[in-house]
C-alpha cells in the first residue's frame, strides 16, 4: 500500500513537471486540462504562451502529455481532490470578488473624502481671501489714520509756534503812548475848594483859655496832672474868697 502511494507520489512529480515545462507549448493542453473550454482560446488569441524553446514540440510528444493528464485527471478523481480543490477555488474566487468590491468601496471612500477635502480647502481658501482683505482694508485705514494725526499734531504746533511768536512780539514791543492835543483833550470840571473862613475852621476847644497845671505843693517835684486823685484836682480856693 505505501508502495503503490510512493509510487504515485513519484509518478505524480514526474507528471507536474512534464506539465510544467510544456504548460506554454499549445492551446490543446488547456483543452486537455480544461475540456469544456475547448475552442475558446487560441494559439493566435494568447502568443505570449508560446515561449520560442518549446514550439517545435511533435505529435508524439502532445499526446504523452495528454495521457499523463487523464491519469492525474483520474488519481485525483479516485482521491477526491479535484472536488475539494474545486472547493477551494470557488472560495477563493469568492474572497477575491469581495476583496475586489471592499477595494472599490475603499476607492470611493477615499475619493469622497478626498473631495470633502478639496471643498474644506476651497472655503478655507475663500475665508483666508476674505481675512486678507480685511486685514489689508484695516491696514489702509490705519495709515490713513496715522497720516490725518500727524498731520492735525504738524497744525496745532504750528498754531502754538504762531501764538508764541505773537505774545512775544507783544512783549518785546514798546507800549505806544496816546498823545491828546489841547484841542482834542477834554476839559475836567474843577473840584469845589474847600472854605478857609476861619469863622468855620476853627476848632471850638480853642476859644476857650487853657488852663493851667496845679501846682504840687506836696513835694520837690512838680505834678504835671499824672497825680489824678481827687484832693489833688480840687481847684484852689480864690482870691475873693480869702479877702472876704
Amino acid at each position: 500500500m505505501d508502495e503503490d502511494i510512493e509510487a504515485r507520489d513519484a509518478r505524480l512529480k514526474i507528471i507536474t513537471e512534464n506539465l510544467r515545462l510544456a504548460m506554454c507549448a499549445s492551446p490543446e493542453l488547456d483543452m486537455a486540462f480544461e475540456p469544456e473550454r475547448a475552442g475558446a482560446q487560441s494559439s493566435t488569441e494568447n502568443p505570449k504562451r508560446l515561449p520560442q524553446e518549446v514550439i517545435d514540440l511533435t505529435t508524439d510528444h502532445l499526446n504523452v502529455l495528454r495521457s499523463d493528464l487523464a491519469e492525474l485527471r483520474a488519481s485525483l478523481a479516485a482521491s477526491g481532490s479535484i472536488a475539494h480543490s474545486s472547493d477551494e477555488i470557488e472560495m477563493l474566487k469568492q474572497l477575491v470578488k469581495k476583496l475586489q468590491e471592499d477595494c472599490l468601496r475603499a476607492q470611493e471612500d477615499r475619493v469622497s473624502a478626498l473631495l470633502e477635502y478639496a471643498k474644506l480647502q476651497n472655503e478655507r481658501n475663500d475665508v483666508s481671501r476674505d481675512a486678507i482683505d480685511k486685514l489689508e482694508a484695516l491696514r489702509k485705514e490705519n495709515r490713513k489714520l496715522k497720516l490725518d494725526l500727524a498731520n492735525l499734531k504738524h497744525k496745532q504746533d504750528k498754531e502754538v509756534e504762531k501764538g508764541n511768536k505773537n505774545r512775544v512780539g507783544k512783549e518785546g514791543r514798546p507800549k505806544k503812548r496816546v498823545r491828546f492835543e489841547l484841542d482834542t483833550c477834554p476839559e475836567e470840571p474843577k473840584a469845589q475848594q474847600p472854605s478857609y473862613d476861619p469863622e468855620y475852621t476853627r476848632d471850638p476847644r480853642l476859644a476857650r483859655p487853657l488852663a493851667r497845671p496845679p501846682i504840687n505843693r506836696s513835694g520837690p517835684f512838680p505834678d504835671w496832672g499824672l497825680n489824678r486823685s481827687p484832693r489833688l484836682c480840687t481847684p484852689p480856693p480864690s482870691k475873693d474868697a480869702n479877702q472876704s
